[in-house]
């Protein structure tokens, strides 16, 4: 019995991808079927994400509604459609399938400077939200969220427009630092490193904080 996902790419970024892939692969894992996906470079992150090419399926399974879970029923040579954004798809998954690697290995002192209790991660999405996302974070929570965490923690901003997060961080006296030059995949395993973070409401931030393997996270 096969299942696949082949629009891997076209329904949204890094963070769409990862919901779509581990999703699928729960499936597959649940109906004792192998896993097929068109390739995306998020693949070669997951090492023990265990899937083979695409193939011509037979029936097609679509999700109802793009943010809720859908109980799709069993059948044979199926291809899954939708975003498949809930964890109840996966959540059948080991640990270990959760295994995510960096596309460099990094310097021991940066690790070492991300994993501190001193460093914090805050992910601020704007790029397209700005224009598509009915309920955009304001400013103050991420203010505010900072504040709670503490003015004697280093926090490390990840975000797809740096210049507007210089332009509201400048007079607020924290201490920051800026995420620059990283590609998504490179960015997602930084904040997956930290043991505090502070996350919006993107898929790309919750797997930030997901991925991280601490059991206390």
């Amino acid at each position: 019995m096969r299942v696949g996902y082949f629009q891997l790419g076209k329904n949204g970024r890094l963070g769409n991808q990862l919901f779509q892939i581990f999703s699928t692969y729960g499936i597959a894992k649940k109906w004792n079927a192998t896993c097929h996906f068109n390739y995306v470079e998020a693949l070669d992150r997951l090492p023990n994400i265990k899937w083979e090419t695409p193939f011509d399926p037979e029936n097609k399974l679509q999700e109802n509604d793009n943010l809720t879970y859908t109980k799709f029923h069993k059948k044979e040579e199926c291809e899954i459609q939708g975003y498949l954004q809930s964890m109840r798809y996966f959540d059948n998954l080991p640990e270990e399938c959760f295994k995510y690697i960096p596309e460099d290995i990094p310097k021991k002192e940066i690790v070492t400077m991300l994993r501190s209790d001193s460093a914090c991660f805050v992910h601020i999405r704007r790029g397209d939200y700005v224009q598509v996302c009915s309920n955009l974070l304001e400013k103050k929570y991420y203010f505010d969220a900072m504040e709670a965490m503490g003015r004697d923690k280093n926090f490390y901003i990840f975000s797809d427009d740096i210049t507007y997060c210089q332009s509201i961080l400048s007079d607020q006296n924290f201490n920051v630092f800026y995420a620059k030059g990283g590609t998504a995949i490179q960015d997602l395993w930084a904040m997956s490193q930290f043991k505090n973070g502070i996350i919006s409401n993107s898929s790309y931030s919750w797997w930030g904080a997901r991925l991280n393997e601490k059991p206390e996270r």
